[in-house]
């Protein structure tokens, strides 16, 4: 994938602490498949919740708000 998709694949939520990810581009298959691979790499990713505007969006709850910005550049 390349680094143009990849900073595609998610923006930001409205939600302090928060963002969301487009999870139809990543290797997991389910959201709590999502957050597993995600806390893997990024401890301080604390949950999920669906988005309601889309099935493949889920909103990641960071403890940090420091944490969230470098997960939002990773690929999971």
């Amino acid at each position: 994938m390349n680094q143009r998709r990849i900073e595609r694949i998610w923006v930001r939520s409205n939600e302090a602490n928060s963002a969301a990810f487009d999870i139809a581009a990543s290797s997991a298959t389910s959201p709590s498949d999502f957050l597993r691979a995600l806390t893997s790499a990024y401890p301080e990713a604390v949950g999920t919740i669906p988005s309601k505007h889309s099935t493949t969006c889920v909103i990641v709850a960071f403890a940090k708000p420091e944490a969230r910005d470098p997960a939002c550049g990773a690929s999971v």
